[in-house]
């Protein structure tokens, strides 16, 4: 029993290799493009709810007495001066953690994605960044 080996032509070789590069390339571009549009969109998410987390800070940080230590620091420095500890302890209660917290996880969730969306959209063969 014989075995035929065939040997495709250059040609051919050359068609299925640009085929499958071409598919490859492709398909990066859709990914590039998918990937950019969802950062986009977690984005304008992030600044949709930064409004209401800096509303709920500012309310959280009137309602526990913040600003009224803060302004006490800067009209009545001699009484803050003469028992630093008491007011440092003051300050420290009064601080509006949660929502602090809230605002900076919006804001590092914000700028990582319009970090990686920029990323993405760099890589983009149809968009051109002057350098």
């Amino acid at each position: 029993m014989t075995h035929s080996s065939y040997i495709p032509s250059q040609e051919i070789q050359e068609r299925i290799e640009h085929s499958v590069v071409h598919r490859i390339q492709r398909a990066r571009t859709h990914q590039r493009i998918f990937y950019g549009s969802l950062h986009a969109v977690i984005s304008v998410g992030a600044i949709v709810a930064l409004l209401p987390a800096i509303t709920y800070l500012t309310q959280e940080a009137t309602t526990s007495g913040f600003w009224s230590y803060l302004s006490l620091s800067f009209s009545d420095s001699s009484i803050v001066l003469s028992d630093i500890r008491t007011f440092a302890l003051s300050i420290a209660e009064s601080l509006p953690i949660i929502g602090s917290v809230a605002c900076l996880t919006i804001l590092l969730i914000l700028t990582n994605s319009i970090r990686r969306g920029y990323t993405y959209v760099r890589k983009s063969p149809f968009i051109s960044f002057a350098s």
